[in-house]
């Protein structure tokens, strides 16, 4: 089914979205709707696959649509009266003393060390991370979860730290260097 139905899903997202990174979005967005959907039984006739797939395209891009609109609404509307935010600064790594640690680390600790572009929305990463716990125990740190500006931090150069200071992703990744750097 990915082979046959990804290429499609990220075209049309493509073509809809303009956008890469808003496409694979689309593309694992639909497809895990469509194997949700097959799971519980919604869809029993086989022939109505492409039919449902592209159905969920287009009311998925119609939501993002609606949800970009709601927001440039709200901001314009509110936006002016907002006070500038204050961003409190996140205190300064030392990139090559992290670096270091965990180069030091053998190579099954430094791949099972902690999952991420974890999604709690999906059975199979709640799967997953059981899983892992079950196999290494305290070895399995918390996730680091799914989030664009994991792409769009490395896209303009930056650090996630650099980029948005107080996005879940960047406190995570944040928890785990220090984590890191505790046990060094």
């Amino acid at each position: 089914m990915f082979r046959r139905m990804a290429p499609r899903i990220r075209l049309y997202g493509l073509r809809h979205l303009r956008d890469e990174h808003a496409a694979e979005d689309l593309t694992q967005h639909v497809l895990i709707a469509t194997i949700e959907a097959l799971r519980a039984g919604r869809l029993r006739d086989p022939e109505r696959l492409a039919s449902f797939v592209l159905g969920t395209c287009r009311m998925t891009v119609l939501d993002l649509r609606r949800s970009a609109q709601r927001k440039e609404r709200l901001l314009t509307q509110f936006g002016a009266e907002r006070p500038p935010s204050v961003q409190p600064s996140m205190p300064l790594m030392d990139r090559e003393r992290l670096a270091g640690c965990v180069q030091d680390l053998k190579e099954r600790e430094r791949t099972v060390i902690v999952m991420t572009f974890f999604d709690e929305q999906t059975s199979e990463s709640k799967t997953t991370l059981d899983e892992l716990k079950r196999n290494f125990g305290d070895a399995v740190l918390p996730p680091i979860h799914r989030a664009t500006i994991l792409r769009e931090a490395p896209a303009e150069g930056k650090l996630v730290y650099e980029l948005d200071p107080q996005h879940r992703a960047t406190r995570e990744y944040y928890a785990l260097s220090q984590y890191t750097l505790k046990y060094s």
